[in-house]
């Protein structure tokens, strides 16, 4: 394996502008929503009555700090699971 470039292609539809989430399913078949992470994240949210991003973040960081694609998923989870309980 050594030595080996990985082979590229172009993928055979139209990615401008898709969300990468929906890039990474059709190219890779990898589903976000089911995710360690996201499974995590949405225990968490539904576990606490009041809870924020940064409370997260303190949780799954040793460091409290993530990246901005991991704090835009969990503030996404969290809008998600607000909503659920509105319901």
């Amino acid at each position: 394996m050594a030595g080996e470039l990985p082979t590229l292609n172009k993928v055979a539809f139209d990615t401008s502008g898709e969300d990468i989430a929906s890039l990474y399913l059709n190219i890779f078949g990898y589903d976000e929503s089911n995710s360690l992470f996201t499974k995590v994240v949405r225990k968490l949210a539904y576990s606490r009555r009041k809870t924020s991003t940064e409370d997260i973040v303190r949780i799954v960081s040793d460091e409290d700090r993530v990246n901005l694609n991991a704090r835009m998923r969990i503030t996404q989870i969290i809008d998600e699971v607000k909503d659920a309980q509105s319901d």
